[in-house]
């Protein structure tokens, strides 16, 4: 079988091109050993509705789970339920915990909540930024991400999650490790 001198030229050619890189991981929010700003949310359910709440201000300097929704999908309100459920139940360890919600609709995003209460974790405060979708201007939270998850003891990050497909197989383990080092 003869090959025709096109395939060396081609594979020559493919033989210099550079190897793809893996895309750059997003980032979102402060990041490892950086200060943690304080900021307020609006609660939404139960004795919290109405309310305003500076989660950071409120944990002074305990171990802190942050769990920013920029973009309500079935992973992301399942990630929250699981790693914030988990955080509510470590409370008397010291641990602080928290849901927000980013969103420009917030009579929407409140009518949600309210009637998909069942799918939210409970034990920790859950509210919506005043801010809008780009959530406390301190926090540079980048909106292509469907969930932040930061970490915080000392009012110190510790840990950042910026997930552009939260899974509870992949992040839940990573985060709950991280939660783990924090409480130590």
């Amino acid at each position: 079988m003869k090959i025709s001198p096109y395939f060396y030229s081609l594979a020559a050619a493919l033989s210099l091109t550079a190897p793809l890189a893996a895309p750059a991981a997003e980032v979102s929010g402060p990041q490892v050993g950086d200060p943690l700003p304080n900021f307020t949310i609006r609660g939404v359910l139960d004795d919290e509705a109405g309310k305003t709440m500076d989660l950071v201000k409120d944990a002074a300097g305990r171990p802190l789970v942050l769990f920013f929704v920029h973009e309500r999908t079935r992973q992301s309100i399942a990630l929250a339920r699981q790693v914030l459920g988990d955080a509510a139940n470590r409370k008397s360890n010291g641990l602080e915990a928290g849901l927000v919600f980013l969103t420009a609709d917030v009579a929407a995003t409140e009518g949600w909540m309210k009637t998909a209460t069942l799918a939210l974790p409970r034990g920790v405060p859950i509210g919506i930024s005043p801010d809008g979708p780009s959530g406390p201007p301190a926090y540079n939270l980048n909106p292509k991400v469907i969930a932040t998850v930061i970490i915080a003891k000392n009012n110190r990050v510790v840990a950042n999650f910026a997930l552009t497909e939260p899974s509870l197989t992949d992040d839940a383990p990573l985060i709950n490790s991280a939660i783990s080092k924090a409480l130590k």
